[in-house]
Formats: C-alpha cells, sequence, structure tokens
C-alpha cells in the first residue's frame, strides 16, 4: 500500500463510520415503522381509531391469553379483539376465565372484571379491563386482470 491510499482511508474512514451508522438507524426506523397500519389511502390507523365501547359476553366463542395484560377474544363473527387488562396477577395460571360483566349485563367494557379460574377454584384477585381494541386482519393483495 502506497502513500495516497494510506492518506485516502485515513481521510474517508470518518466519512464511511458515519455513513454506516445511518444505515443502522435507518434500517431500525424503518422496522418500526412497519409495525404500523395505513388504510388503503394512506391515512395511519391509530389505537383510538380501534377502541371499542363493548363485546357481548354471549357472542364470545374462544380466547387465548397473549400476555399477563392482554386477552385476544374472538367472536361468532369471527372477528378478534385485544382486551387489555390490568391487576391481573393470577392470568398465566388460568386454565379458563369467567368475563363479569358490572351488573349483570351482557356487554363487557372497560372497568368490568374477568376472573381467572386455576386450580379448580376462581382466583381473589380478578381482572379489570383497561380497553378493548379490534384487531385487524391484513387483506391479502390480490392482482385484478
Amino acid at each position: 500500500m502506497n502513500e495516497h491510499d494510506k492518506n485516502f482511508i485515513k481521510n474517508m474512514s470518518p466519512l464511511l463510520i458515519t455513513a454506516l451508522v445511518m444505515f443502522l438507524m435507518m434500517v431500525a426506523f424503518d422496522s418500526k415503522a412497519d409495525d404500523h397500519m395505513y388504510t388503503e389511502h394512506g391515512i395511519l390507523i391509530t389505537e383510538q381509531d380501534l377502541q371499542v365501547k363493548s363485546i357481548r359476553v354471549n357472542s364470545i366463542r374462544g380466547y387465548t391469553i397473549v400476555d399477563n395484560d392482554t386477552i385476544r377474544v374472538r367472536t361468532n363473527r369471527r372477528e378478534e379483539f385485544d382486551i387489555k387488562v390490568y391487576s391481573c396477577f393470577d392470568i398465566s395460571f388460568a386454565h379458563r376465565l369467567v368475563f363479569q360483566p358490572w351488573g349483570g349485563f351482557s356487554s363487557l367494557s372497560r372497568g368490568d372484571k374477568i376472573i381467572p379460574i386455576s386450580f379448580g377454584r376462581a382466583s381473589r384477585f380478578p381482572c379489570t379491563i383497561r380497553s378493548i381494541t379490534a384487531v385487524l386482519k391484513e387483506k391479502e393483495d390480490v392482482e385484478e386482470n
């Protein structure tokens, strides 16, 4: 390597390092942008847009415990909703959930309780519903002829 090549590498290395850092930041930022959903016209759909006021208890056909604060329910119309809860300590041990609307009503909404059944008995610490959000299913891109 001659003297000219050494000077070139020495002078260009800060620029190359800066370009590499910018590329890595762009890739990291772009992966977070993919988590958002947009309408067909490019309008961002927010979580507030997907908020649901209530779900009829008798329409629930199944559920999956996603994590300690999220339950995904499926309805008889093949819709899915994420129910966010707090104060839910026994949900990871639950083999069944009992949905308990306030006042004996037939619809679940914010503030209602979900009781985990674990080890054959109801938990003394029911989960409180924080929010109910519709889950959007992405449509497959079908090319029309």
